[in-house]
Protein backbone atom coordinates (compact mmCIF):
# COMPACT_ATOMS: atom_id res chain seq x y z
CA UNK A 1 0.00 0.00 0.00
CA UNK A 2 1.60 3.51 -1.13
CA UNK A 3 2.22 5.74 1.24
CA UNK A 4 0.20 9.10 1.40
CA UNK A 5 2.00 12.28 0.16
CA UNK A 6 3.48 14.51 2.82
CA UNK A 7 0.82 17.55 2.09
CA UNK A 8 2.61 19.63 5.62
CA UNK A 9 5.55 21.21 5.86
CA UNK A 10 7.89 19.20 8.90
CA UNK A 11 7.41 21.07 12.21
CA UNK A 12 7.68 20.33 15.87
CA UNK A 13 5.33 20.75 18.93
CA UNK A 14 6.82 20.64 22.50
CA UNK A 15 5.64 21.54 25.45
CA UNK A 16 8.15 21.98 28.60
CA UNK A 17 7.98 22.23 32.67
CA UNK A 18 4.10 22.39 32.33
CA UNK A 19 1.96 22.05 34.93
CA UNK A 20 -1.64 21.98 36.33
CA UNK A 21 -3.60 22.37 39.27
CA UNK A 22 -7.18 21.94 39.83
CA UNK A 23 -8.73 23.11 42.71
CA UNK A 24 -6.10 23.01 45.47
CA UNK A 25 -4.84 19.69 44.08
CA UNK A 26 -1.75 19.66 41.16
CA UNK A 27 -2.89 17.36 38.54
CA UNK A 28 0.30 17.21 36.98
CA UNK A 29 3.97 19.26 37.02
CA UNK A 30 7.08 19.62 35.33
CA UNK A 31 5.47 17.70 32.65
CA UNK A 32 7.21 17.86 29.23
CA UNK A 33 6.84 16.05 25.75
CA UNK A 34 7.49 16.75 21.63
CA UNK A 35 6.09 15.06 18.51
CA UNK A 36 7.16 15.77 15.53
CA UNK A 37 5.34 15.71 11.88
CA UNK A 38 4.35 12.47 11.01
CA UNK A 39 3.66 11.21 14.38
CA UNK A 40 1.03 10.63 17.05
CA UNK A 41 0.89 10.83 20.59
CA UNK A 42 -1.81 9.24 23.08
CA UNK A 43 -2.01 10.95 26.53
CA UNK A 44 -2.82 7.68 28.86
CA UNK A 45 -3.33 7.77 32.22
CA UNK A 46 -6.03 6.47 34.82
CA UNK A 47 -9.00 8.96 35.38
CA UNK A 48 -8.43 12.34 36.84
CA UNK A 49 -4.44 12.32 36.10
CA UNK A 50 -5.02 15.36 33.69
CA UNK A 51 -5.72 14.06 30.67
CA UNK A 52 -7.78 16.57 28.98
CA UNK A 53 -6.87 19.42 31.08
CA UNK A 54 -3.44 18.53 29.27
CA UNK A 55 -4.92 18.75 25.84
CA UNK A 56 -6.70 21.74 26.65
CA UNK A 57 -3.61 23.70 27.22
CA UNK A 58 -2.61 22.54 24.16
CA UNK A 59 -5.31 23.66 22.24
CA UNK A 60 -5.29 27.08 24.11
CA UNK A 61 -8.24 26.47 26.16
CA UNK A 62 -6.55 26.10 29.41
CA UNK A 63 -3.82 27.51 30.78
CA UNK A 64 -0.60 25.97 32.93
CA UNK A 65 -0.18 27.41 35.65
CA UNK A 66 3.75 27.19 34.57
CA UNK A 67 5.79 25.80 31.69
CA UNK A 68 5.04 27.01 27.89
CA UNK A 69 3.89 25.42 24.72
CA UNK A 70 6.59 25.88 21.77
CA UNK A 71 5.50 25.77 17.96
CA UNK A 72 8.24 25.44 15.87
CA UNK A 73 10.54 25.85 18.90
CA UNK A 74 9.12 28.97 19.38
CA UNK A 75 6.46 29.79 22.63
CA UNK A 76 3.01 29.61 20.87
CA UNK A 77 2.20 33.24 22.05
CA UNK A 78 5.14 34.90 19.93
CA UNK A 79 2.08 33.68 16.92
CA UNK A 80 -0.95 32.67 18.36
CA UNK A 81 -3.31 33.17 15.35
CA UNK A 82 -1.17 30.81 13.19
CA UNK A 83 -1.07 28.18 15.66
CA UNK A 84 -4.56 28.51 16.32
CA UNK A 85 -5.15 28.32 12.75
CA UNK A 86 -2.55 25.30 12.60
CA UNK A 87 -4.74 22.85 15.26
CA UNK A 88 -8.22 21.17 14.99
CA UNK A 89 -9.63 20.32 18.23
CA UNK A 90 -12.37 17.55 18.88
CA UNK A 91 -13.56 17.01 22.70
CA UNK A 92 -16.48 16.39 24.34
CA UNK A 93 -18.10 19.63 23.60
CA UNK A 94 -18.54 18.88 19.94
CA UNK A 95 -18.61 22.69 19.06
CA UNK A 96 -21.93 21.81 16.62
CA UNK A 97 -25.28 23.91 16.21
CA UNK A 98 -27.75 21.67 17.54
CA UNK A 99 -30.53 23.26 15.46
CA UNK A 100 -28.30 22.66 12.41
CA UNK A 101 -28.54 19.65 9.94
CA UNK A 102 -25.12 17.84 9.46
CA UNK A 103 -24.50 19.73 6.03
CA UNK A 104 -25.47 23.49 7.44
CA UNK A 105 -22.91 22.29 10.43
CA UNK A 106 -19.89 21.36 8.06
CA UNK A 107 -20.73 23.81 5.81
CA UNK A 108 -20.64 26.78 8.69
CA UNK A 109 -17.74 25.15 10.08
CA UNK A 110 -15.79 25.45 7.04
CA UNK A 111 -16.78 29.06 5.96
CA UNK A 112 -15.61 30.06 9.70
CA UNK A 113 -12.47 28.48 9.36
CA UNK A 114 -12.17 30.47 5.75
CA UNK A 115 -12.26 27.28 3.94
CA UNK A 116 -15.05 28.72 1.51
CA UNK A 117 -14.00 26.46 -1.72
CA UNK A 118 -15.46 23.14 0.67
CA UNK A 119 -18.60 22.42 -1.28
CA UNK A 120 -21.91 20.64 -0.27
CA UNK A 121 -20.96 17.99 -2.37
CA UNK A 122 -17.11 17.28 -0.69
CA UNK A 123 -19.09 18.10 2.60
CA UNK A 124 -22.08 15.20 1.63
CA UNK A 125 -19.40 12.88 0.54
CA UNK A 126 -17.63 13.16 3.76
CA UNK A 127 -20.51 12.46 5.50
CA UNK A 128 -22.15 9.51 3.62
CA UNK A 129 -18.21 8.20 4.01
CA UNK A 130 -18.77 8.11 8.03
CA UNK A 131 -22.52 6.69 7.48
CA UNK A 132 -24.85 9.72 8.22
CA UNK A 133 -27.10 9.27 4.17
CA UNK A 134 -26.37 12.72 2.25
CA UNK A 135 -30.44 13.33 2.26
CA UNK A 136 -29.99 13.96 6.16
CA UNK A 137 -31.66 16.92 7.00
CA UNK A 138 -32.92 16.82 10.49
CA UNK A 139 -31.21 18.74 13.04
CA UNK A 140 -28.29 17.60 14.99
CA UNK A 141 -30.01 17.39 18.04
CA UNK A 142 -32.21 14.31 16.22
CA UNK A 143 -29.39 12.42 15.46
CA UNK A 144 -28.31 9.78 17.75
CA UNK A 145 -25.14 10.09 20.18
CA UNK A 146 -22.85 8.46 17.53
CA UNK A 147 -23.93 9.84 14.64
CA UNK A 148 -23.36 13.37 15.79
CA UNK A 149 -19.59 12.24 17.43
CA UNK A 150 -19.14 11.02 13.39
CA UNK A 151 -20.27 14.34 12.32
CA UNK A 152 -17.81 15.95 14.64
CA UNK A 153 -15.14 14.46 13.14
CA UNK A 154 -15.94 15.14 9.77
CA UNK A 155 -15.26 18.56 11.09
CA UNK A 156 -12.26 17.64 11.95
CA UNK A 157 -11.19 16.51 8.90
CA UNK A 158 -12.60 19.33 6.52
CA UNK A 159 -10.28 21.69 8.92
CA UNK A 160 -6.87 21.02 6.81
CA UNK A 161 -5.66 21.79 10.10
CA UNK A 162 -2.27 19.73 10.21
CA UNK A 163 -2.69 19.10 14.12
CA UNK A 164 -5.10 17.11 15.43
CA UNK A 165 -6.05 17.31 19.15
CA UNK A 166 -8.03 14.49 20.16
CA UNK A 167 -9.94 13.55 23.24
CA UNK A 168 -11.93 10.22 23.61
CA UNK A 169 -12.39 10.50 19.76
CA UNK A 170 -13.98 7.05 19.52
CA UNK A 171 -16.78 7.96 21.63
CA UNK A 172 -20.15 6.17 20.64
CA UNK A 173 -18.80 4.95 17.66
CA UNK A 174 -19.28 1.03 16.79
CA UNK A 175 -16.57 -0.89 15.77
CA UNK A 176 -16.75 -0.28 12.03
CA UNK A 177 -16.75 3.33 12.74
CA UNK A 178 -14.07 3.31 15.19
CA UNK A 179 -11.34 1.28 12.79
CA UNK A 180 -12.46 4.10 9.92
CA UNK A 181 -11.57 6.57 12.27
CA UNK A 182 -8.42 5.07 12.78
CA UNK A 183 -7.66 4.52 9.01
CA UNK A 184 -8.32 8.74 8.74
CA UNK A 185 -5.78 8.93 11.50
CA UNK A 186 -2.76 6.82 10.08
CA UNK A 187 -3.61 8.89 6.57
CA UNK A 188 -3.09 11.87 8.91
CA UNK A 189 0.17 11.03 10.36
CA UNK A 190 1.58 9.74 6.61
CA UNK A 191 0.54 13.00 5.12
CA UNK A 192 3.32 14.49 7.57
CA UNK A 193 0.33 15.71 10.23
CA UNK A 194 0.19 15.41 14.03
CA UNK A 195 -2.53 14.01 16.38
CA UNK A 196 -2.20 14.56 19.60
CA UNK A 197 -5.51 11.91 21.70
CA UNK A 198 -6.81 10.70 24.55
CA UNK A 199 -8.28 7.57 24.84
CA UNK A 200 -9.37 4.43 26.61
CA UNK A 201 -9.60 2.49 23.31
CA UNK A 202 -7.01 0.87 21.39
CA UNK A 203 -6.40 2.94 17.52
CA UNK A 204 -3.83 0.41 15.29
CA UNK A 205 -1.63 3.34 14.37
CA UNK A 206 1.77 2.58 13.26
CA UNK A 207 3.60 1.83 15.86
CA UNK A 208 6.57 3.36 14.39
CA UNK A 209 4.94 6.68 14.47
CA UNK A 210 3.33 6.96 17.70
CA UNK A 211 4.12 7.41 21.06
CA UNK A 212 2.61 7.47 24.36
CA UNK A 213 2.67 9.98 27.33
CA UNK A 214 1.84 8.35 30.65
CA UNK A 215 -0.03 10.76 33.45
CA UNK A 216 0.07 9.82 36.72
CA UNK A 217 -1.48 10.63 40.37
CA UNK A 218 0.55 13.43 41.63
CA UNK A 219 0.85 12.85 45.52
CA UNK A 220 -0.27 16.56 46.46
CA UNK A 221 -3.17 16.51 48.24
Amino acid sequence: MASAPSIFPDTTLSGSGLACERGYHILFEGLDFAVVSGQAMQIAGANGVGKTSLLRIIATLGQSISGSIQWNNEPIDSDLSAYRAAISYLGHKQGLKADLSPIENLLFAAQIAGHSDVSRQTVSSLLNEFGISISEERPLRQLSAGQQQRVAISRLLLSKAQIWLMDEPATSLDQEMTEQLTAKMNEHIESNGIIIFTSHQTFALARDRTLILTLRQTDAA
